[in-house]
């Protein structure tokens, strides 16, 4: 007897193994970003003082710091556990169109494809930086507020506070999505009357209020020991607000995110496109569509723009590319479509994460880490003996840190020359090449140029024994 294969379970599978595959195989290929390297350094931090202090003014809140410090407490201080969390945190974003399971108004299945195969996101799924538990979250939240809305009723409400709480703990831009969410509800407000009419609405509302704020609270206080944080939280936003006005050196035109769209996520633009035609038909189209446009409109009118951004909408606009999908009658040229969309995604992701994971020609490693820099560490530990002392004289060297943790070094910041006195207790040098030319007495030192990232040169330098 011939059974029928259930092709949507296979296909569900296959997704699932690809996403885990993709975002959890060869996590080194690609050396670390400077950024990268100072997340490593706030988690080590964590670990090995087991205490945080949250700093509004470092653009970030305390969540992934955390997230980070029990990777590392579990699987040791390593590339792959360093970039474990992310790579979770993107697993997670293909995932959840499963869990809500719009199937009519947003087919999973599709969703969860450009989600997949989404060259953006994946490069940034395999990437320690917070963008990932951002969207991640983001995600989750506009999910949750779309079945708020459908079911009428308060009973998801604390973990949509939750939710809430774990965004602002994670980013300050978290905002954006949140005021879009807030455009949600007003939009919907019809709605939402009947939930508080239901039994239990303001017990749902306490709860949720009660949650939000004990996540709030132990995150930035650091689990109750810097009662400052709490404090400080509320001036994160400044220093935020006024780094996206200036730009702080990474300033883009308006139409930036949009061109890289455009160039390298073409088909979620184009099924992006057709999903705001018909997401107004659904309630879980039309939070999608206001969230896509709250996101597109407020990064590209900020002056600050940096690659990894890009994924706040590239998730929103792969929701929308599955509503569009969902939406268009037209079966057999729609599927012929989508064969077409996923193979240039598979290509440009296969490009861009594992041929070209970090070099000039990738639009997504930005000012990212020469891999000469591997050279460097490799010629460091060639040096023999527990006691070598090395002094990093330079006032760009991240990811150093984290390659070199273990060793004795010392990172003083700025180009000043040193006396020879402080000095004679160093084993070796790595001197910034720009300011090299200032340092005394040139031929006591023998020297080998290393590449950091474009436009950044690194020496190390030996003193030369015996009279070499």
């Amino acid at each position: 007897m011939n059974k029928k294969i259930p092709w949507g379970v296979l296909a569900t599978c296959v997704v699932v193994v690809l996403a885990v595959f993709l975002r959890l195989g060869w996590l080194n290929l690609r050396p670390l970003h400077h950024d990268e390297g100072v997340n490593y350094f706030f988690a080590n931090q964590i670990v090995q003082a087991a205490h945080f202090r949250y700093d509004p003014t470092n653009y970030h809140g305390p969540f992934y710091f955390f997230v980070l410090a029990l990777s590392f407490l579990v699987l040791g201080v390593s590339e792959f556990s360093l970039r474990l969390p992310a790579a979770l945190f993107g697993i997670g974003i293909v995932l959840l169109p499963w869990l809500f399971y719009f199937r009519r108004s947003c087919p999973p299945r599709v969703a969860a494809v450009f989600l997949l195969l989404s060259p953006s996101l994946l490069f940034f799924s395999r990437y320690s930086i917070h963008e990932s538990a951002l969207v991640f979250f983001s995600l989750l939240g506009v999910l949750l507020v779309s079945r708020i809305i459908q079911q009428q009723d308060f009973f998801l409400l604390p973990m949509l506070f939750a939710v809430i709480a774990l965004l602002l703990t994670t980013k300050e831009t978290a905002v954006i999505v949140i005021s879009a969410m807030g455009v949600m509800a007003l939009v919907h407000w019809r709605a939402l009357v009947p939930a508080f009419r239901r039994p239990g609405a303001v017990e749902a509302w306490i709860l949720a209020l009660s949650v939000f704020s004990l996540l709030y609270v132990a995150l930035f206080t650091s689990f109750f020991t810097n009662p400052r944080g709490l404090l400080d939280s509320f001036q994160g936003l400044t220093p935020w607000m006024s780094r996206g006005i200036e730009g702080g050196g990474h300033n883009k035109p308006f139409w930036y995110y949009l061109l890289m769209l455009w160039r390298y996520e073409t088909p979620l633009l184009l099924f992006g496109a057709a999903g705001l035609w018909y997401a107004w038909r659904s309630v879980v189209g039309r939070c999608l569509a206001i969230w896509a446009l709250t996101i597109l409109v407020s990064y590209s009118v900020i002056g600050y723009k940096t690659p990894w951004l890009v994924i706040n909408f590239v998730v929103p606009l792969a929701m929308l590319g599955a509503v569009g999908y969902g939406g268009v009658p037209w079966q057999g040229m729609k599927r012929w479509c989508l064969g077409v969309s996923v193979t240039y995604l598979a290509v440009t992701s296969g490009l861009f994460n594992f041929y070209l994971p970090w070099q000039v020609g990738n639009p997504y490693a930005y000012e990212h880490t020469d891999a000469d820099i591997l050279r460097l560490v490799s010629r460091v530990n060639l040096m023999e003996g527990d006691d070598q002392k090395i002094l990093v004289n330079a006032d760009d060297y991240w990811p150093l840190p984290f390659y070199l943790n273990g060793k004795y070094a010392e990172y003083p910041g700025g180009t000043a020359v040193p006396d020879a006195s402080a000095l004679a207790k160093f084993t070796f040098l790595i001197v910034q090449s720009t300011t090299f030319d200032r340092w005394p007495q040139h031929d006591v030192w023998r020297t080998e140029e290393f590449t950091l990232r474009p436009g950044v040169i690194l020496l190390y330098a030996q003193p030369v024994q015996g009279g070499e």
